[in-house]
């Protein structure tokens, strides 16, 4: 279980980078979504016991990550685009490290690498960004930890290589894992997503299953425009807009519309209504 109470940290110039964070982020994959800056990045590495919080704690079944307990630090792994491997291949990554992960699997490195046509002994160094990231992507799904932290997956990522992500994520992504994705391209990942947190200037607006936000929120697409709507846009000639959910005619979840309208005026609406008990 993934507790975050009462979170706050500020770099050293006092600005806030997260303010009071209390989120408690159950099984399975969730999406993180937020502007530049808003602090997504600074969220993760406190999960990952990267950066400590001035305030508050962050809990791991019931352990605080900032005490670096070598049994936490075994359930979390968190992998970004600035992430280095102490190894020159995902092969030797494996050998050195692998035996801190009480779940590593071998067989799930081998198939990752597979799906991506590696044989795991390409030079990491040699690599482009998409080859690295395709690398490191099978090892850390392969360790199978309580909490996979993934800040932009996809980034680096061809066409073909992004689909071959979201079938290793649905094949090897264990029931009782929380994976957290952080990212600007939504539409990779939405099939998947089992949750979601939007974080807006260091405060956490809404973090909610998605079966969740469709029972209190309706998203409908019109070529006129919508009556009654919380937040509404015109994309492309269609009006997109977002209702208070109609429980006989249950819509999907528009990801990209909630995140615009959680940066609009209309937040304050639509937040309360999410928010209702």
């Amino acid at each position: 279980m993934l507790q975050l109470n009462n979170v706050s940290y500020s770099y050293r110039k006092g600005e806030k980078a997260l303010d009071s964070i209390n989120v408690t982020v159950p099984t399975g994959l969730h999406l993180l979504l937020g502007e530049n800056g808003a602090g997504k990045t600074t969220l993760l590495h406190i999960i990952a016991g990267l950066r400590f919080p001035e305030s508050g704690e962050c809990l791991v079944d019931g352990v605080d990550t900032s005490l670096r307990s070598p049994a936490t630090l075994s359930k979390v792994c968190i992998m970004a685009d600035d992430t280095m491997f102490p190894a020159s291949s995902i092969n030797e990554m494996a050998r050195r490290c692998s035996d801190f992960y009480p779940r590593f699997s071998p067989d799930v490195l081998r198939q990752c690498l597979d799906a991506f046509g590696m044989t795991g002994y390409e030079k990491l160094a040699h690599m482009s960004l998409g080859n690295r990231k395709k690398a490191q992507l099978a090892y850390v799904l392969a360790l199978q930890t309580d909490i996979l932290l993934l800040d932009e997956p996809a980034n680096g990522l061809d066409i073909s290589s992004r689909q071959i992500l979201l079938e290793l994520l649905g094949r090897f992504i264990l029931p009782e894992q929380t994976v957290i994705i952080s990212t600007h391209v939504v539409w990779d990942f939405m099939n998947l997503i089992e949750g979601v947190m939007v974080i807006n200037r260091g405060k956490m607006l809404t973090a909610m299953s998605t079966w969740d936000i469709t029972r209190r929120l309706a998203f409908v697409t019109d070529r006129l425009p919508v009556e009654n709507a919380l937040y509404s846009t015109q994309l492309q000639g269609l009006f997109h807009a977002i209702l208070p959910a109609d429980p006989e005619n249950p819509t999907d979840l528009d990801f990209l519309l909630l995140y615009s309208a959680l940066h609009s005026p209309s937040s304050e609406s639509i937040l309360s209504i999410l928010n209702a008990e």
